[in-house]
């Protein structure tokens, strides 16, 4: 194990059991985090002590929301940070417990003689005050290696974060956050009086430790109060010629009661940028239309503006023409960002070797299927799945993949649902699938609008590929496939569709029963089918009950969700299992049903009771969302208790039922979930 995580309260026995599991794999761990894990002053005794005494390769230590007292904290903080077998340790978190300006003093103490190179610490909700602050702030210095420093929710005050002030222009902080804390305009005050301080060491408490210029780059002190004097102050300490050392980008004074006064003043600091500020936060605040329209002109016509992000959510309603000048201005001040193409990262995917090629949500555009169709028809691509999900993929797009599929080459998954496919692009599909050297073995076209005549397409192909297994291996088919190999010489003739998903097309009764009719065959390879929200109804039903009627029968999963089958369709489904079992041996495949959401009732459950009775080898169903009520509840119990008796062989047991949305009744379930765990 290479980390043990815990973040949800636990029992007693559990965390004894979670602290030996953590003891005992502590040589070999690099994150521990026990968040939330509910420790008590003997486990972090047990922890400290192993931390101090073990030679670890820990990185990341979370102790947060476990109630630590100052006593366990100033225990861990110390096998921490000056322990010898923690040396690598570089973020530890002991936010949310209750560590006071003691255990603050405690934790100053490890940090002179901390032997780690820690980055990131976080003491976010504990109750350190002003006094705490005052005996961590000088400490600072010592550690050069922290960069990131949380003190939110920690009651702090002016006085407190004036003590903080002073130690800032000295250390090598980049992130500190103050939030939720006590500031006020005086706190504000004192942090504009550091930022205008020299970063020198004058000042110096401890001569043996070198002076590091501070480089703070993100500083969040949310609702603290500060208002407009606050606003005005570290406006002015920010646009000062003295804080030329300072690389502020990031600002958060969200919720602080800051209005229009404090929005000229941030404004003019916009202006002027001296402080190479990108994001500034001020939602929450109490800003009216001229405070804001200063802050747009600020970034529209600043000369050395660089702000990115203004946040302005919860102030007064500017409507969305201003929000539309905030965006282009954003836009404008974006000058380092170079516009990132999603369809040449693709292209570059294919021509480095990749396997898979996601383009989801990514408008290819009038010439982008052409470019991509010429990078696949480089013979050296080893590309496997390809997913086209939402790109607006039209019939003369299809058209032209499917020529780059025609010839061969190995992508054997393709996704092309949510599209605007219609009939067209299936018959290309279509003619494609049906070709000896097509590699595709999992196609998606769900969503779509292909329609009856799309699937009357799909079933040609599905037809012409059984036969070609049909044909001996001399035939002209074979001999035309031979021709056709994969990059690494391999024949793909036997390389025929096993999954096909046709979920959301509009097929109805017509397109059911050539589907239906092209699976039928003993030999048709398809294994998987989804129809879901589809228009197939009852008939369409009653031409899939043939294909389970068929022993010999290769589908394994249908997908029938959301057609409108009622009672009727699924009793007609059930007769069909019952059909297929005529006694021969070996027994059918197992199937997985999903009839989710088709208004069934009690009645055409009963019929899959009877089937499942009978030995139906039925591994999943799925009637969830249907009008079942504990009788038909009832009748499957029965059902599934009988089948796990009569089956000879747990492969035919049924796994999964999922029956939730029906208004069956806490007893029925009960019964369910008994029957169910005896056939497992």
């Amino acid at each position: 194990a290479q980390a043990l995580l815990c973040s949800a309260s636990l029992s007693l026995p559990s965390v004894i059991a979670v602290m030996d599991a953590a003891l005992a794999a502590l040589p070999a761990l690099y994150v521990l985090d026990l968040s939330g894990a509910g420790l008590d002053s003997e486990d972090v005794s047990r922890l400290a002590c192993a931390l101090t005494s073990t030679c670890t390769r820990l990185t990341s230590v979370s102790l947060a929301n476990n109630r630590l007292d100052t006593a366990s904290a100033a225990l861990i903080s110390e096998a921490v940070l000056k322990g010898p077998g923690c040396d690598g340790v570089a973020l530890l978190d002991l936010s949310w417990n209750r560590i006071d300006s003691v255990g603050a003093g405690r934790l100053a103490e490890a940090l002179r003689r901390c032997r780690t190179k820690l980055v990131s610490l976080n003491l976010e909700c504990n109750d350190l005050q002003d006094l705490g602050i005052e005996l961590l702030a000088p400490a600072l210095r010592c550690c050069r290696s922290l960069r990131s420093l949380c003190l939110a929710g920690n009651r702090i005050g002016a006085k407190g974060v004036a003590s903080l002030a002073t130690t800032l222009p000295h250390c090598s902080l980049e992130e500190l956050s103050l939030s939720r804390n006590y500031l006020g305009a005086h706190g504000a005050a004192a942090l504009g009086a550091a930022f205008r301080a020299p970063a020198s060491g004058s000042d110096r408490v401890d001569v043996a430790v070198p002076v590091v210029a501070c480089q703070l780059r993100s500083l969040k002190i949310a609702v603290n109060r500060i208002g407009d004097s606050g606003a005005e102050t570290l406006a002015e300490a920010l646009t000062g010629p003295s804080c030329s050392w300072l690389k502020l980008e990031c600002l958060d004074l969200g919720n602080n009661l800051i209005g229009d006064r404090g929005a000229f003043a941030l404004a003019g600091m916009v202006a002027q940028s001296r402080a190479p500020l990108v994001s500034l936060n001020l939602a929450r605040n109490r800003l009216q239309q001229a405070g804001a329209e200063e802050l747009l002109k600020a970034m529209e016509h600043g000369h050395e503006s660089r702000l990115q992000t203004l946040e302005l959510h919860g102030n007064v309603d500017l409507g969305d023409s201003f929000f539309s000048r905030v965006v282009m201005a954003s836009r404008r001040n974006c000058r380092s960002i170079v516009p990132f193409d999603p369809l040449q990262s693709a292209l570059d995917m294919c021509k480095a070797g990749c396997y898979s090629v996601d383009l989801t949500g990514v408008h290819l555009g009038a010439h982008g299927m052409e470019r991509l169709a010429v990078a696949m028809s480089n013979r050296r691509v080893r590309l496997s799945t390809l997913i086209l999900n939402n790109v607006r993929l039209t019939d003369r797009d299809m058209q032209c993949l499917c020529d780059v599929l025609s010839r061969g080459f190995g992508i054997e998954q393709l996704d092309v649902s949510w599209n605007r496919l219609t009939a067209v692009g299936a018959e290309s599909l279509s003619s494609t699938l049906q070709a000896p050297g097509c590699p595709l073995v999992h196609l998606d076209l769900g969503y779509n609008s292909i329609g009856d005549d799309g699937a009357r397409s799909l079933a040609l192909a599905l037809e012409s590929q059984t036969q070609r297994l049909t044909e001996p291996r001399g035939s002209p088919v074979h001999a035309d496939a031979a021709d056709v190999a994969d990059s690494d010489g391999a024949n793909t003739e036997r390389r025929v569709l096993r999954v096909l998903r046709l979920a959301g097309n509009g097929v109805a009764v017509a397109g059911a029963e050539r589907l239906a009719c092209a699976l039928r065959h003993d030999l048709s390879a398809l294994c998987e089918l989804h129809l879901c929200s589809n228009r197939v109804g009852v008939a369409g039903a009653m031409f899939f009950a043939d294909v389970l009627a068929n022993p010999q029968r290769s589908l394994c999963t249908l997908d029938l969700a959301v057609n409108r089958l009622g009672d009727k369709g699924c009793q007609a489904l059930a007769e069909g299992l019952i059909r297929g079992l005529g006694g021969v041996v070996p027994p059918p495949a197992p199937l997985t049903l999903n009839l989710r959401s088709n208004s069934i009732g009690d009645v055409g459950v009963s019929a899959l009771a009877t089937a499942l009775s009978r030995g139906a080898p039925l591994l999943g169903l799925d009637l969830s969302y249907n009008r079942i009520t504990g009788a038909g509840t009832s009748a499957l119990a029965h059902a599934l208790t009988e089948h796990s008796l009569s089956c000879s062989s747990r492969d035919r047991a049924i796994a999964t039922l999922r029956l939730e949305g029906n208004p069956t009744g806490v007893d029925a379930q009960a019964m369910i979930t008994s029957a169910v765990r005896a056939s497992t």
